[in-house]
């Protein structure tokens, strides 16, 4: 066992310096970026990085998954070294949008929270955030017709799309459902609960 520690140890030691390697290259692009003044977020290329991993991990030991959410920190971290990106989305903290967001950009930019889909908005277009996460629609309640009315007023674009799974929480101290006559929520979980709620 110690003499295949040993070993491991030795790969952790490589990965730390192929890091650090890969680091100083991403300093590189980022001065390039800065000076043909090109966005760091680059989603179409760190899709190309995520799809070449899973193109080539598929006969290897070390889980698929586990791999995709490793290489994503990395891009991150790469990207931070680049510049602190700052994100405003539709709070406050722990809603879906916010769990959306660092799911793009991961835990190592700078959030804040806005309390409206139009502050979003006016977040990056004052400069106050590089980039805004807002829903755009539901499967179940359609299009968020407010962010759909932001990009006829704004010049905010488009750059990245992430799919994400919703589910909702019932929580009560009662035990027997059947006892449970009112549900609080805000509307948006209500109406994207409704048939459960109805059958239930």
């Amino acid at each position: 066992m110690d003499e295949i520690r040993k070993k491991i140890d030795k790969i952790d030691l490589k990965i730390n310096e192929l890091l650090d390697e890969r680091a100083d290259l991403v300093k590189e692009i980022g001065i390039m970026k800065q000076q043909e003044k090109e966005q760091v977020f680059a989603p179409h290329r760190e899709n190309e990085v995520i799809e070449s991993i899973i193109s080539k991990s598929r006969e290897g030991s070390f889980p698929v998954e586990a791999k995709i959410n490793v290489f994503r920190e990395i891009i991150a971290a790469s990207r931070t070294l680049q510049k602190e990106l700052k994100i405003s989305f539709l709070g406050p903290e722990a809603t879906f949008t916010h769990l959306a967001a660092t799911k793009q950009f991961s835990s190592l930019c700078k959030y804040s929270s806005a309390s409206s889909i139009p502050q979003v908005f006016r977040e990056v277009e004052k400069d106050r955030a590089d980039y805004g996460v807002v829903p755009i629609e539901n499967s179940t309640e359609g299009i968020v017709t407010h962010t759909l009315d932001m990009f006829f007023d704004s010049d905010c674009k488009i750059c990245a799309e992430l799919l994400m799974e919703i589910s909702h929480n019932l929580l009560s101290t009662e035990n027997d459902i059947s006892n449970i006559k009112k549900v609080y929520s805000h509307p948006q979980a209500l109406a994207q609960c409704e048939m459960w709620l109805e059958e239930n």
